[in-house]
């Protein structure tokens, strides 16, 4: 479902004027009911691509960093479970905004430091993810700082940095 909500943000265009352009996302964006809607029916197929997709790159990953023939379902388990670290905070901050904002948008556009809570929630769903991954998995100790740690926080900072470069020069 936090995927779904990724996506919205990503498809919302709003022009110097603080209109949104006419798509599908824009009534999203401007009808919460809408939001949730196309959250909940979103959040199923992204969640059953997620157990399939994110559950195996899991696996990949523990074998990577050292376990031998590791359960998939156990893997894809264990992914769900540390998935819900950095999803939980964007669904609790959009339900809350449902009561703080009259739509999406301005909950987007008007947000204040609590937006920042998904975002912290990143970094720390990669510590979690580095903690369930050694704990569960006998693991390789570089190996599994590499793929659960170095990586993760690695591509979280680039794709925040890029974000806020983006942001920058549309404003």
């Amino acid at each position: 479902m936090a995927t779904a909500l990724d996506r919205v943000d990503v498809r919302i265009q709003v022009d110097s004027s603080g209109q949104v352009a006419d798509s599908i996302f824009a009534a999203f964006a401007l009808h919460w009911s809408y939001l949730w809607i196309f959250v909940a029916v979103f959040g199923l197929i992204s969640g059953g691509l997620g157990w399939l997709i994110g559950g195996w790159w899991y696996g990949l990953r523990l074998e990577w960093a050292g376990a031998r023939n590791p359960d998939p379902r156990e893997a894809r388990c264990v992914w769900a479970y540390v998935s819900l670290v950095s999803a939980a905070p964007s669904l609790l901050l959009a339900l809350v905004d449902t009561y703080r904002f009259d739509d999406y948008l301005s909950s987007r556009l008007l947000g204040d430091w609590l937006t920042l809570i998904p975002v912290l929630a990143l970094f720390w769903s990669a510590i979690v993810t580095y903690r369930a991954a050694t704990t569960r998995f006998v693991l390789q100790s570089r190996p599994a700082r590499l793929w659960f740690l170095i990586l993760p926080f690695a591509v979280h900072g680039l794709a925040i940095g890029l974000g806020i470069v983006l942001a920058l020069n549309h404003s």
